[in-house]
């Protein structure tokens, strides 16, 4: 079920089985953080992200292939240098790629007074 996945059960017992997919989980949301820097720098700026669409794009394809004829011979960071002219990371395509969901969730949270946030019993941590 989880191929090629770091998995380290930490409780097994009748009734629950915590799984904490720690690293597994991190490199999956920095390669969303990084493929939508990516489609942010290839796609039209007049355009909201989560509605950009680079198919059919020569500039996109050829941005696009600049960065993944490189292969492994340069880091990441060259890599993503290449595709959109910066090499630092950051998680602004992300939020503006989501900010329409997170817009409307704040919006109903507001309509339906929904209490946001947890309290925090160590209960569920993955290390205690």
């Amino acid at each position: 079920m989880f191929e090629n996945q770091q998995i380290l059960i930490l409780e097994q017992s009748t009734t629950s089985l915590l799984v904490c997919l720690c690293s597994t989980f991190s490199s999956c949301y920095s390669n969303d953080v990084k493929r939508l820097k990516i489609e942010y720098f290839l796609s039209d700026p007049a355009k909201p992200l989560h509605k950009c669409d680079i198919f059919g794009s020569k500039k996109a394809g050829e941005r696009l292939y600049s960065m993944l004829k490189l292969g492994s011979s340069v880091s990441w960071q060259e890599a993503l240098k290449v595709a959109t002219g910066e090499s630092k990371l950051n998680a602004s395509a992300f939020l503006e790629y989501f900010k329409p969901i997170n817009d409307w969730l704040t919006m109903e949270n507001k309509k339906t007074k929904e209490k946001i946030g947890w309290v925090d019993d160590g209960a569920h941590l993955c290390v205690k």
